[in-house]
């Protein structure tokens, strides 16, 4: 009894001492995180400044407040939307405070074109301030070099590279890897285009796959090879031809054709920018970071008339997470904006691959209840495919990128039958007592026949559900839908060629057209949705299986390295439940 009520006070001790220690550096943090909020409202931008568009990782359509940075640099990362962004350089070219902008070739973005070029359209409006725009680096990567060619001067530094290999498209498969592990993925799709299985049921791509692949290179290819003649006073045969030939990888040949303006080492660029700002040779430059800009200058309105809603990340069932759109928090927040009478109309802001069929089914649902009341504008951003498509198609009028990638409008669903890796690699055997035919139906047997051909039924159905929603909602006929079906994906621009969306244009650009249509000033809107800030999430999930799923993600990334994208890619797949209205896999442009 006395050993059971030591330990018994020994546990609580212990419990006790972890918890408050627990706490007080939960303290310490909240702490440490109010004194920085505080000197970030500090934040002034002297005179004679310039501008850094240091972008490094994901540009989101969606902000989140940063409140803590474990083990990162806060100076290379911005944490803010695109549009924040965007909006951040077009101020700039009008703040007597910025005098140049300055463009770091090394930027490692992990950006879309469409994401791109909404960028490059802000530079040419910064440049109408006539302010120096200079682009220099070690290492000039492809996405940098596309957004420096708009700079008055592009430099290299002597003894540096870059990267400028044009554009091709690779796809991981595993079809090698599950079949040694002997899993038998039983694959069920509609679609000779739905290329989402591909990864497990082919070693390579199909000729369709191929298809539609090269046709949506070519799409952003063209575009973006053209822009950079126009840029660099060249044409794009002059530009494919330095590509082809390897000599945009090497800096002395890249300046032989007039891909870039010179060799030079920071010191000789800085000197430039003196002389270009009229400074002395020996006064120190001022330079301030795109984050901290966006501090300084840059807030969200908190309400206006038309509601700005962004569905970014994959379509699932239940709650929202930082990484997907989930049906009951969709459901929920539109219903609140349909009861809004400030609230005039939605521009639903579309970033998705698509995911589960029943929660896109859901959200389309809700989105044509709130048409009912009031209009609904759709903008697609990089990625608009499959149940991302799907819940675009009832809106009254449909913005896309010029290179949003759309369409997929087809579906799958797979079962693995893991008995083979259990019995064989693990040791595992299976036995059942069924009293109905199909009662053991699950991952450790294969399917008979009837339950394949009742799996595959479904399928069709949902695809027939797809097809039939994009006709009413599209006001195409049948035939013209299953033309353009088949699970094939579109570019924005070939998309609008054939009646899958109306305009060519961003956010701003659907901002804009609703705001004449509900008779507001286009500047009278506002965000209705954003993500948790980091300190949300730490007290709300802390503890969760979410959270610790979370921990896990970023050990696992940690220590793969550049290999993680194969393994996460993986990851989705074991997570598939229901039939899928989704893009899923990877292609590495």
């Amino acid at each position: 009894m006395k050993n059971f009520i030591k330990t018994l006070f020994a546990v609580i001790f212990g419990n006790v001492i972890f918890y408050g220690f627990f706490i007080l550096i939960l303290l310490a943090m909240i702490i440490g995180a109010s004194l920085n909020n505080d000197k970030s409202d500090e934040i002034s931008i002297p005179k004679n400044t310039i501008l850094q568009l240091n972008l490094t990782g994901p540009l989101t359509d969606m902000s989140q407040k940063s409140n803590m940075n474990f083990g990162s640099n806060s100076e290379d990362e911005t944490g803010y939307s695109i549009y924040q962004v965007i909006e951040a350089i077009e101020k700039a070219g009008q703040d007597d405070d910025i005098a140049a902008l300055h463009i770091p070739l090394a930027m490692n973005m992990e950006a879309s074109y469409a994401q791109l070029d909404l960028i490059r359209t802000a530079i040419s409006k910064f440049k109408q301030s006539k302010k120096p725009v200079i682009a220099y680096g070690e290492m000039a990567t492809q996405k940098s070099y596309y957004i420096a060619t708009l700079a008055d001067k592009i430099y290299v530094n002597p003894q540096g590279g870059m990267d400028i290999r044009g554009f091709g498209a690779q796809l991981t498969f595993f079809k090698n890897m599950i079949d040694r592990l002997e899993i038998q993925p039983q694959i069920f799709y509609a679609g000779k285009f739905k290329s989402a299985t591909e990864p497990f049921r082919l070693e390579k791509m199909s000729e369709e796959n191929k298809i539609q692949t090269r046709v949506l290179l070519q799409d952003i290819a063209t575009d973006v090879i053209e822009n950079i003649a126009k840029d660099r006073k060249m044409t794009p045969e002059q530009v494919n031809s330095a590509i082809n030939s390897m000599q945009s990888n090497i800096p002395g040949e890249a300046l032989s054709v007039k891909m870039i303006d010179g060799l030079k080492y920071q010191d000789e660029v800085e000197a430039e920018y003196r002389v270009r700002l009229e400074e002395d040779k020996d006064e120190k430059l001022t330079f301030t970071n795109i984050s901290k800009y966006i501090k300084s200058n840059v807030t969200d309105a908190s309400e206006g008339k038309i509601a700005v809603y962004i569905a970014e990340g994959d379509i699932m069932d239940g709650e929202s997470t930082e990484s997907s759109i989930g049906s009951k928090t969709v459901l929920t927040d539109l219903r609140k904006l349909a009861e809004n009478d400030h609230v005039k109309a939605v521009v639903l802001r579309v970033n998705s691959p698509g995911g589960s069929a029943l929660a896109s089914a859901v959200m389309l649902r809700e989105i044509e209840l709130l048409r009912k009341i009031k209009p609904v504008i759709v903008s697609m951003g990089n990625l608009a495919a499959s149940g991302g498509y799907y819940i675009s198609t009832s809106a009254n009028k449909v913005f896309a990128e010029q290179h949003t990638i759309t369409g997929s409008i087809g579906v799958f669903g797979i079962i693995p039958n893991m008995q083979k890796t259990l019995e064989n690699k693990v040791g595992l055997t299976f036995d059942e007592v069924e009293l109905n035919e199909h009662a053991a139906l699950g991952v450790t047997k294969a399917l008979d026949d009837a339950e394949g051909a009742k799996i595959q039924q479904q399928i069709e159905k949902t695809y027939l559900t797809f097809k039939s929603e994009v006709s009413r909602g599209r006001k195409l006929s049948m035939d013209k839908v299953e033309e353009l079906a088949q699970g094939r994906v579109w570019s924005g621009e070939r998309a609008k060629e054939m009646g899958l969306v109306d305009e060519i244009g961003g956010l701003k650009e659907a901002i804009a057209y609703t705001a004449k249509e509900v008779k507001v000033n286009k500047n009278d809107y506002f965000f209705s949705n954003k993500r948790k800030s980091d300190w949300e999430k730490l007290i709300e999930d802390f503890g969760a299986q979410s959270w610790v799923d979370s921990i896990k993600e970023k050990i696992v990334g940690s220590l793969l390295g550049d290999f993680s994208s194969y393994f996460f890619e993986l990851k989705q797949y074991t997570q598939l439940k229901g039939v899928q209205m989704r893009m899923l896999y990877q292609v590495t442009i």
